[in-house]
């Protein structure tokens, strides 16, 4: 048996840093007002999510998602994170 274990106390770990740009909008809307991103996006992502895992229930059948059958269009643009301080490189976390 193999034994894996990490420090959850360093300041350096960032195993969910793609959620700091979510946390960001929600802050944003926090301090504004204003959404960040409209609300069918949210409603796409969620159809989406849903028929994925409808699909992969046991069998794995084709499932047929015309409620998903419209366009989406954003200004919002994403931006990488940036990168793990240079004494912590991706491969290494």
């Amino acid at each position: 048996m193999t034994r894996v274990s990490c420090n959850l106390g360093d300041p350096e770990y960032r195993p969910a840093a793609h959620f700091t740009l979510l946390l960001n909008g929600i802050e944003r809307m926090m301090l504004d007002g204003k959404p960040t991103w409209r609300v069918d996006r949210t409603l796409m992502t969620s159809g989406l999510l849903d028929a994925l895992l409808q699909s992969g229930l046991p069998g794995g059948r084709r499932l047929e998602t015309p409620w998903l059958n419209w366009s989406y269009s954003s200004s919002w643009r994403w931006k990488e994170p940036p990168p793990p301080p240079p004494s912590r490189p991706w491969a290494e976390q």
